[in-house]
């Protein structure tokens, strides 16, 4: 990965590579800070191997950091600092982690949950604003420490599971590499093209569409102000960006937005491309954008970490004609349906979603139990249920775990259930993917304590405790919840429920 990333900044050396609210900054002068970070990281003894944790933002130090990993062969952890510390802190001794790299950005809250364990912190914008350490990296780069190999642990990813902790989803340099030459084929990016950035890096998605443009001389346009739609939006014509990609909540509170204005603005007139994953995208919106801007191309797209971010693409001129699709696999990656003797399914019978290719992960991070449950055979088991038409493209129907997609967020339902459950007021709760006008968003049922009511209060001091992302839209009293016989929640019939 590192070399790929070396030889484009050579070739893009003044071409802008992330540009911020904080500044701008070109491709030779990332890869500069990255070797001061790689060489920084060496004398502090890491080498290849070991896990280190990014703990930043969406920012040029978040991209520096990654690749000043990778640029030693370590592996990268990227951690989101809004999620909750207690799975922060659970992801760092899961991983075995020594080190964090954080910025001044992230520096308080890296003191705050960091602070109690046993681990040494490093600042990134110390470290490059150091003219000692920048004048050493110039010396030695870090791709002479070690020549590497393409099935080397290159990232780990902390998704969240069905289980109460997240699951460590290890790809190497390979799986990234594969993934990000398919995804640029059906995208065609080149160096002209830029896009606003609002999803996550520490994400797959988010992580795909950095190296997918670091890769081709691309331009990233970071944007910090998802809550605001507006002004992602005006991001977007400020800029003139070529690409943007988000999941399917997110631009339908922008299509909302454009409808209410009083006079129309075309905020789309430099795109080419739109991308959606992560959830599933209500058509009627998919309509609108091919509608309203024709010459727009709309790609839906299917995938999941486990893959490296992503599966199969619907080809933009067929949106009409195969509605409700995900498209086929990307052009190295092989797709099937299987009923649960694993036969392959008919059109219109529903099984699982299994995939196989170079860029499936290598396994869970120290979890065999659950790698051999889904990886069997060579073949990765998604959790995710879907039908075929007659010409093979593919449907999906649901999941068949109980993770929540929402945001461009996985989100484990017992996550929020342990905040929730901590609440006096509340005895027991059920959390499960809802819909609201259409959209797929997050719904809390509770059961309260005898001679307790739902005020707003309440749900204010359940939401204060959850990250943005994982506080639930709507809230709804129940007297039991539906149960199997051995007492486990019955979620699927809560998501039917709510479906309704």
């Amino acid at each position: 990965m590192f070399k790929f990333f070396k030889d484009n900044s050579l070739f893009y050396a003044q071409k802008c590579f992330i540009k911020s609210n904080e500044g701008e900054w070109t491709y030779n002068e990332v890869y500069k800070k990255a070797c001061a970070l790689s060489a920084h990281l060496f004398a502090a003894g890491v080498k290849k191997g070991d896990r280190v944790i990014l703990f930043c933002g969406n920012s040029v130090q978040y991209v520096e950091g990654f690749f000043g990993i990778l640029g030693l062969r370590a592996i990268a952890v990227p951690v989101n600092p809004v999620k909750l510390a207690e799975n922060i802190r659970y992801i760092v001794k899961k991983c075995t982690s020594s080190l964090v790299l954080y910025c001044n950005a992230t520096a308080d809250k890296a003191d705050k949950i960091f602070g109690i364990l046993d681990i040494k912190k490093l600042n990134i914008d110390e470290i490059i604003d150091s003219e000692e350490i920048m004048d050493a990296a110039c010396t030695k780069e870090p791709w002479d420490f070690d020549s590497g190999n393409p099935d080397d642990d290159a990232l780990l990813l902390f998704t969240s599971g069905t289980t109460s902790q997240p699951k460590g989803v290890t790809l190497s340099h390979g799986n990234l590499l594969a993934n990000t030459f398919a995804i640029n084929d059906y995208l065609n990016l080149d160096s002209s093209d830029s896009i606003l950035m609002t999803l996550p890096f520490s994400y797959s998605y988010g992580n795909s569409i950095l190296l997918t443009h670091a890769f081709v001389g691309a331009t990233i346009i970071i944007e910090n102000s998802s809550a605001y739609p507006s002004l992602v939006l005006e991001g977007i014509k400020k800029h003139r960006v070529t690409g943007f990609s988000t999941v399917g909540s997110y631009i339908h509170l922008m299509i909302n937005y454009i409808k209410g204005l009083p006079t129309p603005v075309n905020y789309f007139e430099s795109l080419k491309y739109i991308t959606f994953a992560g959830e599933s995208t209500d058509y009627d919106d998919i309509a609108y954008l091919t509608e309203q801007y024709p010459e727009l191309k709309v790609y839906v797209m299917y995938g999941q970490t486990e893959a490296s971010a992503r599966l199969s693409y619907l080809c933009p001129d067929l949106l009409s004609v195969k509605k409700g699709s995900v498209g086929k696999g990307l052009n190295n990656v092989e797709l099937k349906v299987v009923n649960n003797e694993g036969d392959l399914v008919r059109p219109g019978e529903v099984g699982e979603i299994l995939a196989r290719g170079p860029s499936i992960m290598k396994g869970y991070w120290d979890d065999p139990i659950a790698t051999e449950q889904v990886l069997k055979d060579g073949w990765l088991h998604t959790g995710d249920s879907a039908t075929i038409d007659e010409d093979g493209y593919i449907y999906i129907r649901g999941r068949m775990t109980d993770m929540i997609k929402f945001m461009g967020h996985r989100i484990s339902p017992l996550e929020v259930e342990n905040v929730i459950n901590s609440s006096p007021f509340v005895k027991e709760s059920a959390v499960v993917e809802g819909r609201k006008n259409g959209i797929p968003c997050i719904k809390a049922v509770l059961i309260l304590e005898e001679g307790k009511c739902l005020t707003d209060a309440v749900k204010q001091s359940i939401n204060l405790a959850l990250p943005n992302y994982m506080r639930p839209q709507i809230y709804e009293i129940a007297k039991s919840l539906p149960r199997t016989d051995n007492g486990k929640i019955k979620r699927s019939e809560l998501r039917n429920i709510c479906a309704q």
